[in-house]
């Protein structure tokens, strides 16, 4: 029996990318020839392809399904937008894709293509923090056949539908708060070289620093993955250094900071201050409770799905960009100094 043709299958034979195909195929406007829009149909008429799912919806023309793309599975952070997003999607009557890519480039471009083969309606997508300056993966999203909103992360030079959080307020505020309590010596320990996420809390740091006069000594950035490892790692480091604050770039960094001093017998509070970012259940399981920087899931969730759906309505207009606020929940891990 011969195999059923797929749109790979006719994107190989015309030499073209899945997107556009797809695009062409659902009358979707694509940047392609129109010599390449004949070549595309006349290849899909003599392979007699037919989409699964678009066959199956040929009157509402619609799948009720979605994608989202994460680059983790084991992030805390996206498994709650995942468990946030699924719950609104269930709600609505629709199915959700999870596509996992490692934080790989390679990855984001090959579950995009295989989401919209699939006939989703729409993909939420986190961007690999390899992509960051990626002009291949602007590309492909310019080709989309299907709306798209992009989650927490941007691309550079790149305007598009997105909901973020204003991670650059959450690290000025974190820092803001540890000067507010006496500290000038402070360290930030952060993935500033790997993540676009890092990187703007990292710059909210740097402002607060010069809003109160001070200049960021190079050896108070520490760079760490976002591990409890990689907070281990740094820990040694900020303890080779005169520092009595750190804001560290999430609670996983946290955890291993703390383990880190207390292996060296260094108290938090009392021997250093310490804010971190988004709160974690492990955070519950040691004492004293962290001073945290908390981003809303289950908001960061309702906001794109609404935008998602504005966009399925027929919404046209401009990129639309959302920020969502942060705010600090106090702990027991910063003190004042006299």
């Amino acid at each position: 029996m011969r195999s059923k043709t797929t749109l790979k299958d006719i994107a190989n034979e015309v030499g073209v990318s899945i997107t556009i195909v797809s695009g062409v195929l659902n009358g979707h406007p694509v940047r392609v020839s129109e010599e390449k829009r004949e070549e595309i149909v006349r290849v899909a008429k003599e392979r007699k392809y037919l989409p699964n799912r678009i066959a199956r919806s040929l009157v509402s023309r619609r799948s009720k399904t979605f994608g989202l793309i994460i680059p983790s599975i084991e992030s805390r952070t996206y498994t709650s937008y995942t468990k946030n997003l699924e719950g609104l999607c269930q709600k609505e009557g629709f199915g959700l894709f999870i596509a996992n890519t490692n934080d790989r480039l390679e990855r984001d471009l090959a579950t995009m293509a295989q989401l919209v083969e699939r006939g989703v309606d729409g993909i939420f997508f986190v961007p690999s923090n390899e992509s960051y300056e990626s002009k291949e993966l602007i590309y492909v999203l310019e080709d989309l056949p299907v709306p798209y909103v992009m989650v927490n992360r941007y691309l550079v030079n790149y305007r598009c539908d997105r909901v973020y959080f204003d991670n650059e307020r959450g690290g000025y505020e974190a820092t803001k708060l540890l000067l507010d309590n006496g500290h000038t010596k402070i360290c930030c320990v952060a993935n500033t070289s790997g993540s676009n996420t890092g990187r703007a809390r990292f710059r909210g740091y740097v402002e607060a620093l010069e809003n109160h006069g001070l200049i960021l000594r190079p050896e108070y950035l520490i760079e760490s993955s976002y591990t409890m490892l990689g907070g281990y790692e740094a820990g040694e480091k900020v303890l080779k250094t005169d520092t009595t604050a750190i804001v560290a770039g999430s609670d996983y960094i946290a955890l291993g900071l703390r383990r880190a001093l207390q292996k060296r017998g260094r108290r938090v509070p009392e021997d250093y201050s310490l804010v971190s970012f988004d709160q974690s259940e492990s955070d519950f399981l040691v004492d004293p409770p962290a001073t945290t920087v908390i981003q809303n899931m289950s908001e960061l969730a309702r906001r794109s799905f609404e935008l998602m759906n504005r966009r399925l309505a027929g919404e046209q207009g401009d990129p639309i960009e959302i920020v969502l606020d942060v705010c600090i929940r106090l702990g027991d891990t910063v003190r004042p100094l006299s």
